[in-house]
């Protein structure tokens, strides 16, 4: 099961916690899967664009409930008579023009609106929640609701409908709390820690392999230097500490110039070291300099 059935399975099981939530539920199905095809006499056939059985149920419930309105069921469709197809037609209006004021409603009718036309990716794979507006006035009404919360969602054209949506993995799980799909929230704040401390791992170890690298390169570069001091008869005639550092670095090509440091006697610093390996490379380079 993908993650966003488990987030749209853990918001269909929320309740609406009294009538002006029922109202800003029932809206947000009617703004974005409600429709209503005209039959003779003023009569109507009312459906909910949806492939989910639960969300049309919900929505003929919260009709009955709210406004009273019946009719004959026909294969999901709701047939009305010519008075309820009017009354019909009053509560599509006013759910279009529907702005919920209370915290409550607001986060209702954005449950809503996802249970409809809603997605999120797996937060293993990236991060992206979207909400699908079937008008530009009802995608900017989801814009504002969630800009309430300091949510900083985009609108994108998608072909005849609008896409809002959140690219930022802090403020999706700010938008699943609101929603209250809060087992979603946590596997998705989990993934987000998994892979950051997954990413920390993975900057260490390629910053360390690439200081190894160095150091490798410089102590080849060094013991060539040194190899050819040796050849020349320059190295015995050097002071002892420059030799002494010489001859440790021919011992120990691994190590780097902290650790090589301490091999001395006295122990060295690693500026030390690199300053006396600095004038053994100066004077290997003043050999090459002055050959014919």
């Amino acid at each position: 099961m993908s993650f966003a059935t488990d987030v749209r399975k853990e918001l269909a099981a929320q309740p609406e916690s009294g009538a002006h939530c029922r109202k800003a539920m029932l809206y947000a199905i009617l703004s974005e899967s409600a429709r209503l095809e005209e039959g003779p006499d003023g009569t109507a056939a009312f459906s909910v664009a949806s492939e989910h059985e639960e969300l049309r149920t919900k929505c003929f419930t919260l009709l009955q409930k709210n406004y009273n309105i019946n009719g004959v069921f026909d294969q999901n469709v709701l047939v009305l008579s010519a008075e309820n197809a009017e009354r019909m037609r009053g509560i599509l209006e006013d759910a279009a023009h529907y702005e919920p004021e209370k915290d409550c409603c607001a986060r209702t009718f954005l449950r809503g609106t996802f249970l409809c036309a809603g997605s999120v990716s797996d937060p293993d794979k990236g991060y992206h929640l979207e909400y699908i507006a079937q008008r530009k006035e009802a995608a900017e009404r989801i814009c504002r609701i969630l800009s309430r919360y300091e949510l900083h969602s985009k609108v994108l054209p998608r072909r005849k409908a609008y896409m809002v949506y959140l690219k930022d993995s802090a403020e999706i799980i700010d938008a699943l709390n609101l929603m209250g799909a809060h087992a979603g929230l946590m596997r998705m704040e989990n993934s987000r820690i998994l892979k950051e401390v997954r990413n920390s791992v993975n900057r260490r170890v390629n910053c360390e392999t690439a200081n190894i690298g160095k150091t490798v390169t410089a102590a080849r570069k060094q013991i060539e230097d040194i190899e050819l001091l040796q050849r020349e008869g320059v190295l015995e005639r050097l002071p002892e500490s420059l030799v002494e550092i010489a001859l440790l670095r021919q011992e120990n090509e691994e190590l780097p110039l902290s650790e090589l440091g301490r091999l001395a006697h006295p122990p060295v610093g690693k500026s030390g070291v690199n300053h006396r390996l600095r004038r053994l490379s100066e004077l290997a380079d003043k050999i090459r300099e002055e050959r014919p």
